[in-house]
């Protein structure tokens, strides 16, 4: 099945704020209580030790709430290292910024303007992870974040469970509006214009199931990853590696594409 590039509804400057929003509450809703990203701990934690880094920059956030599930599973992996996440999107959540700002949790912060993968990689220091997101970007435009990477000396490690599989994916996406409706009371921030658009105008459950299936189509698979990396052989410096984890007990599968500098002699 080859990969689609049409875009997902939620990417249109027309969209509105507060379906975007929901879309990507859910979303991270769903990374938290799934724990999908569990096996992405520890080699994000093998770049902080190699890389001296204590600075995590977090690539198209959506609402961000995720990152303080996985910080403390960073802390559980290492223990007593002061490690702050700065959390990053192309359409800033302020209600998420707000309820990141309300748990006090001091070192997870919101920047504050929009702002793209390419020119956070450009302007901010520290190691860049992205979820969920690499599908949103062609060949071209993610060999162009690798290599925006490369040049600016920053590690990354990109990580995405969207998966070119409809036949096995059909009816959990089906299901997906079902599941919104039953856990939408619980979805943080909580806001009763999201409520609104999930149980009386629905627009949100179908935002998540359209875009779910359009996600599918732009996927990567393990190959195509591997293509893209044999790409960037011009930076002699940097270590490149990809591949996948399974995650959901094995019902998810997780490709990765991470890269760092080489340890000098």
């Amino acid at each position: 099945m080859k990969r689609y590039r049409i875009k997902e509804l939620h990417e249109s400057p027309r969209c509105p704020q507060c379906w975007r929003d929901g879309m990507t509450n859910f979303l991270n809703f769903f990374a938290i209580y799934s724990d999908v990203y569990r096996q992405a701990v520890p080699l994000v934690g093998n770049l902080l030790r190699q890389s001296r880094e204590n600075t995590i920059v977090d690539l198209c956030s959506g609402n961000g709430l995720y990152m303080l599930q996985f910080l403390k599973s960073l802390k559980e992996l290492a223990p007593g290292r002061d490690v702050q996440v700065l959390l990053t999107d192309r359409y800033p959540s302020r209600s998420s910024a707000q309820e990141i700002t309300r748990l006090k949790n001091g070192n997870v912060g919101y920047f504050p303007d929009p702002i793209d993968a390419a020119d956070a990689l450009r302007r901010l220091p520290g190691i860049h992870v992205m979820f969920s997101a690499m599908h949103h970007f062609d060949e071209e435009e993610l060999k162009t974040l690798l290599q925006t990477a490369a040049a600016n000396g920053r590690p990354v490690a990109f990580f995405d469970y969207s998966r070119r599989n409809l036949s096995a994916d059909v009816l959990p996406l089906l299901l997906v509006p079902l599941l919104i409706f039953l856990t939408a009371p619980l979805i943080r921030p909580f806001s009763w214009h999201q409520l609104f658009f999930i149980y009386i105008i629905p627009a949100i459950p179908f935002l998540v199931m359209v875009d779910g299936f359009i996600s599918r189509l732009r996927s990567y698979n393990c190959l195509e990853l591997s293509e893209i990396i044999k790409t960037l052989d011009s930076f002699q410096d940097y270590h490149w590696e990809s591949g996948k984890f399974n995650s959901l007990m094995g019902l998810c599968s997780v490709r990765y594409i991470i890269g760092s500098q080489k340890k000098r002699e």
